[in-house]
């Protein structure tokens, strides 16, 4: 991923499909391709990794969002980030 440095709020995504639209806008294709192909637990387990702490800095979540908390119906950024993670995944696989 590389570094974006959005002004929040303005600039961090409100709903799921918007996180999604940004991370996939900072990965390169050869890491699309990896995402695509984890199974679901395998992707879930990037959240604990450098990806998991690149798609909260993504996303705002460090500093807040509790938009982007609501809509992926988390309680935290960790949980919030995981469903961002799952869902890029499910978006790369076409679903």
């Amino acid at each position: 991923m590389t570094n974006h440095a959005p002004n929040f709020p303005e600039d961090f995504p409100a709903t799921l499909d918007a996180a999604v639209d940004r991370v996939l806008a900072l990965l390169q294709p050869a890491d699309r391709a990896r995402v695509a192909a984890l199974a679901e637990s395998d992707a879930a387990g990037l959240n604990g990794l450098r990806f998991g702490a690149e798609v909260r800095k993504a996303c705002g979540l460090w500093r807040g969002n509790p938009a982007l908390m609501a809509a992926c119906g988390a309680l935290n950024p960790e949980e919030a980030s995981e469903a961002v993670i799952l869902a890029v995944r499910t978006r790369l696989r076409g679903g």
